[in-house]
């Protein structure tokens, strides 16, 4: 069992432990298609490295288009670096590329989106 290991802020940890947010979001850039993506060595944009989302060239590039995401069964959450840290674990339902919600912390474009079972 692969377990994906995130670490968040205070205000979204809490969302999560209180049950009012159910989604993760990360931006595209090479560091997370890496963790995300199978076979990311073979991308044509790997080595772009701009600081920006890559959102647009990720549409272009024939490879990206079909990458498969890698597979986790977990996903475990904790509130910052602190040695004694809280720390939760949930299900994966999904990773995607998508536009997620503004109130959960998304930006206008499009993320991957982590997808989560309470």
């Amino acid at each position: 069992m692969k377990t994906l290991r995130l670490v968040l802020k205070k205000h979204w940890y809490d969302m999560i432990a209180n049950g009012d947010k159910c989604e993760e979001y990360r931006d595209i850039t090479p560091y997370w298609r890496s963790r995300f993506f199978k076979e990311y060595k073979k991308c044509e944009l790997r080595t772009i490295v701009t600081g920006d989302p890559l959102t647009d060239a990720i549409d272009t590039c024939s490879y990206c288009k079909k990458m498969q995401f890698r597979h986790y069964d977990f996903v475990t959450f904790y509130m910052g670096y602190a040695k004694n840290r809280p720390q939760m674990t949930f299900p994966i339902e999904s990773i995607t590329i998508g536009i997620g919600r503004k109130e959960w912390g998304a930006l206008p474009y499009k993320t991957f989106i982590i997808k989560f079972i309470k």
